[in-house]
């Protein structure tokens, strides 16, 4: 009798131990199931509309030949069913790619010449294009063409000033007597923005030994800073600056709140080797309401050494939506 309780027990503890190991099984295979529909494509998926990439002005070589400066690259394509893809864009000069992933049954997009990657398309240069399934990582279609002139900045904001202009426009430079600042033309062939060859190149000296922080600026206007919108954190500012070691500039906003005009600056130690791009949220200087500002300047100080001479280059003062420049 003993033995046949015994052989009972062991019986149930099996029976537990196997239902356990059963149900494991169901809840780790229940893991693996997906939500929603696959971004793999049937095999009766087809492009149903060939990808075109090109100039959105038209004329006969707007599929050859790209000007981003008076348009922007229209991509279009559609399927026969909804997938996930990825659109590169690559230039084999500059080594900026632009990669952008996004679903659908179709693509229709403009590109206005921004890069992923922090390097910048160049004027000139062949761009390879492809699109490409995420699934199989197979291309959908591909090709090339050249950018034929350097890129017009319109699609990415409101542009504050940018030296490519003639004349730039908006922003009057002005200076001070004491200390002096004294604004030199760009020197040629000068690369300081993605694609230009202009740019604002400031100096500074001390007349004195007494420490003095800041030499000048420059301020901007006509800017409609209502169309920047009421939430500081979807808002970017950005800018190109260079200098030397001892340089500092700044971007100094007035804000309107409650009748009363509030100061706010961003701060950056420019390199004294390299172009750098400098992009910060609004937010994060302590703007509340981008639409309430009344006015934006640059100040050039010294960051390390107040009596020594500075020098800043400047260039392409922007502002964008979402994301940096």
């Amino acid at each position: 009798m003993l033995l046949f309780n015994l052989k009972i027990n062991i019986m149930k503890k099996l029976a537990i131990v196997l239902m356990s190991f059963f149900l494991m099984q169901c809840a780790c295979k229940r893991t693996t199931d997906t939500l929603g529909p696959e971004s793999c494509p049937t095999s009766d998926f087809k492009v149903t509309t060939p990808l075109v990439f090109k100039d959105n002005s038209g004329g006969p070589n707007s599929t050859t030949q790209l000007n981003l400066m008076n348009s922007f690259a229209k991509v279009t394509a559609t399927f026969n069913e909804n997938i996930s893809y990825t659109l590169t864009i690559k230039g084999l000069t500059s080594g900026a790619e632009f990669i952008m992933n996004s679903s659908g049954s179709s693509i229709d997009y403009n590109w206005y010449g921004n890069s992923t990657n922090r390097l910048y398309f160049k004027q000139n240069e062949v761009l390879v294009y492809t699109l490409s399934n995420v699934c199989k990582k197979e291309p959908l279609g591909q090709g090339e063409i050249k950018l034929t002139t350097i890129v017009g900045y319109t699609g990415f904001g409101l542009k504050v000033i940018n030296f490519e202009d003639s004349p730039p426009v908006p922003g009057g430079p002005y200076g001070f007597t004491t200390p002096p600042l004294n604004m030199t033309p760009s020197s040629s062939g000068y690369i300081a923005s993605p694609q230009g060859q202009n740019y604002r190149h400031y100096v500074g000296t001390s007349p004195t030994t007494t420490p003095i922080w800041y030499f000048g600026g420059q301020g901007f206007d006509g800017i409609n800073f209502t169309s920047l919108g009421t939430d500081p954190t979807k808002v970017y500012l950005n800018f190109f600056a260079k200098g030397t070691d001892n340089s500092q500039c700044g971007m100094m906003f007035k804000e309107l709140s409650h009748g009363s005009l509030l100061n706010r600056k961003f701060l950056a130690n420019v390199s004294p080797t390299q172009w750098k791009l400098y992009s910060v949220k609004l937010s994060e200087i302590g703007i509340i309401n981008p639409a309430a500002i009344q006015n934006l300047d640059f100040n050039l100080g010294a960051a390390t050494v107040p009596a020594n001479r500075v020098e800043v280059d400047l260039d392409l003062v922007i502002f964008t939506l979402n994301e940096p420049f």
